[in-house]
C-alpha cells in the first residue's frame, strides 16, 4: 500500500530488530526499516485489519483485536451484574408501583398528606440513577486505561529505537572520525565522543574500551603521532586522551575484564588517579610516567619499564612486576602486598613507608633502594640483591632471606623477628647482635666478606675462619639474647 502507517512501519521494524539481536545477525536500523516496509506491502491486509484496529479502539474503546481484550470484556461483565443485582432490584419495584398507581402518584403531588412520600421515592429513583452514572463513569476510565496501555507501550518501543538507531549513528560517526589521519584534533574529538557513548550505552560500554586499548596499542610508538617531530619525548595527545579515558571508565560494569595494553608506549604519560586495575601491560614502556595514586592492582606488568616512574600512594597489589624495570622509580607509600616483584629490578628506587607484605622479591635487584620504614614481613626474598640499601626502620619479620645479599645494607631498627637468615650474605650490614639474634638460622649466615660461587649456588666466606669467630662472637654475647626467641621451624 502506498501510505503505510508509519506506527506501524515502527513496529514491525523493531521486531526485526529485536529478532536480528536475538540471532545475532548483522544489520543497521535501515535495513529493518526497508524490510518492514517490504513486509508490508505484500500483506495489505494486515495494514487494513490495523486501521480497522485503531478505529475500533479510538471510536469504541471496544478491545477486539488487543491482547487485553480478555481483562476489558470481564470488567464490562462484572458492572453489568452490579447493575443487575443491586440497581435494577431496586429501580424495577418502584417503577412497577409507579406505573399501577401513575393516576394517583402524580396527583398525590399537590396533596400535602402524601406529597412528602412521593418525594421521597423520586429523590430515590435520581439516587439511583446517579450511582448508576458514578459506575458507569468509573468503567470508562478503566477502558481508557486499558485503552491506552498498548499505546503507552508502542511509545516506550519508538523511542527505544530510536536512541538505538541515534547511539548507532554516534558510533560509526565516531569511528570514522578516530581513522582521520591528518588531523589530531579530529581523533581527539572522536575520542572524547566514544566516551560519551559508552556512559549513555551500557552495552556498547566494553566494545568502546576495546577500541581505545587498540588504537593506543596500534598507536602509540613514537613514529605513529604527528606531533613526534616536534617533541620525541613527550607522549602524542591522541594517545594521552586515549589512555584517560580507559582510566576513568566505569569499571563497575566491566570489572571481569581485562584491558589488554600488551606492549604499549605510554611514556611519560599522566595516569594519575586512573584505574587500570587487572590490565594487560605485558613489555609496555610506561617509563617516566606519573602513575600517582593508580590503581594497578591485578595488573599484568611483567617485563614492563617502570624506571623513574611515579608510583606514590598507587595500588600495585597482586601485580605481576617479575623481570619488571623499576629502577629510580618512587614507589613510597604504594601497595605492593602480595605483588610478583621475582627478577624485577629496583636499584634506586623509593620505596620509603611502601607496603611489600607477602610479596615475591626473590632473585630482585634492590642494591641502593630506600627502604626505610616499609613492610616486608612474610615477603620471599631468597637471593635478592639488597647490597647497600637503606633498610632501617623496616619490617621484615618472617621475611625469607635465606642466600640474600644485605652486604653494606642499612637495617639499623629493622625487625628482624622470625625471618630466615640462611645463608644470607651480611657482610659489612649496620645491624645489632640482638637484631640478629631475633631471626632464624642466623648462626647459619655469612659475616665476613664474602663471593658468590654459582656451583654451589651459595655465598662462600673468603675466611671461613673469621666467619666462625664471628658467629661464636655474637652467640657468646648474651646481653644481646632476645626477651623472646624467635619461633623457628
Amino acid at each position: 500500500m502506498k501510505d503505510t502507517p508509519k506506527p506501524l512501519i515502527e513496529k514491525i521494524a523493531f521486531q526485526r530488530y529485536k529478532q536480528r539481536l536475538k540471532e545475532g545477525v548483522e544489520g543497521n536500523a535501515d535495513q529493518d526499516w526497508e524490510e518492514a516496509s517490504e513486509y508490508l506491502r505484500k500483506r495489505p491486509w494486515l495494514v487494513r485489519l490495523w486501521i480497522l484496529k485503531q478505529f475500533i479502539r479510538r471510536i469504541f474503546l471496544l478491545k477486539i483485536i488487543n491482547p487485553t481484550f480478555k481483562y476489558t470484556w470481564k470488567i464490562i461483565q462484572f458492572l453489568w451484574k452490579v447493575i443487575n443485582f443491586l440497581i435494577f432490584p431496586l429501580i424495577l419495584p418502584i417503577r412497577l408501583w409507579i406505573f399501577t398507581n401513575k393516576k394517583s402518584f402524580w396527583s398525590n403531588l399537590s396533596d400535602k398528606e402524601n406529597r412528602n412520600f412521593n418525594l421521597e421515592i423520586i429523590k430515590l429513583i435520581l439516587s439511583m440513577l446517579g450511582l448508576l452514572a458514578t459506575i458507569s463513569a468509573g468503567g470508562g476510565l478503566i477502558l481508557t486505561y486499558i485503552d491506552n496501555r498498548e499505546d503507552r507501550k508502542l511509545a516506550r518501543e519508538n523511542r527505544q529505537l530510536a536512541e538505538e538507531r541515534l547511539i548507532t549513528d554516534r558510533f560509526s560517526k565516531a569511528i570514522e572520525l578516530l581513522g582521520n589521519k591528518d588531523d589530531i584534533s579530529v581523533r581527539v574529538g572522536a575520542i572524547f565522543a566514544l566516551e560519551r557513548i559508552a556512559k549513555d550505552s551500557e552495552k556498547d560500554h566494553w566494545t568502546i574500551m576495546e577500541i581505545l586499548t587498540s588504537y593506543i596499542r596500534k598507536y602509540s610508538s613514537q613514529q605513529s603521532s604527528s606531533n613526534v617531530e616536534k617533541n620525541p619525548e613527550e607522549i602524542p595527545i591522541d594517545i594521552q586522551v586515549a589512555i584517560t579515558v580507559i582510566g576513568r571508565r566505569d569499571v563497575e560494569k566491566h570489572n571481569d575484564k581485562i584491558l589488554n595494553l600488551e606492549k604499549s608506549y605510554l611514556k611519560k604519560a599522566d595516569l594519575s588517579g586512573a584505574d587500570i586495575s587487572n590490565a594487560n601491560l605485558f613489555g609496555a614502556d610506561i617509563s617516566n610516567a606519573n602513575l600517582f595514586g593508580a590503581d594497578i592492582s591485578n595488573a599484568n606488568l611483567s617485563n614492563a619499564d617502570l624506571s623513574n616512574a611515579n608510583l606514590f600512594g598507587a595500588d600495585i597489589s597482586n601485580a605481576n612486576l617479575s623481570n619488571a624495570d623499576l629502577s629510580n622509580a618512587n614507589l613510597s607509600n604504594a601497595d605492593l602486598s602480595n605483588a610478583n616483584l621475582f627478577g624485577a629490578d629496583i636499584r634506586d628506587a623509593f620505596l620509603i613507608y611502601a607496603n611489600l607484605f607477602g610479596a615475591d622479591l626473590s632473585g630482585a635487584d634492590l642494591r641502593y633502594a630506600f627502604l626505610r620504614d616499609a613492610d616486608l614481613s612474610g615477603a620471599d626474598l631468597r637471593y635478592a640483591f639488597l647490597g647497600d640499601a637503606d633498610l632501617s626502620g623496616a619490617n621484615l619479620s618472617g621475611a625469607n632471606l635465606s642466600g640474600a645479599n644485605l652486604s653494606g645494607a642499612n637495617l639499623s631498627g629493622a625487625n628482624l623477628s622470625d625471618a630466615d637468615l640462611s645463608g644470607a650474605n651480611l657482610s659489612g650490614t649496620i645491624i645489632n647482635n640482638e637484631q640478629i639474634k631475633t631471626a632464624c638460622n642466623w648462626d647459619k649466615a655469612v659475616y665476613t666478606k664474602a663471593t658468590y660461587s654459582d656451583s654451589d649456588d651459595k655465598w662462600i666466606p673468603e675466611n671461613e675462619e673469621a666467619n666462625n669467630q664471628k658467629i661464636k662472637e655474637i652467640e657468646q654475647e648474651k646481653s644481646s639474647n632476645p626477651a623472646n626467641p624467635p619461633q623457628c621451624k
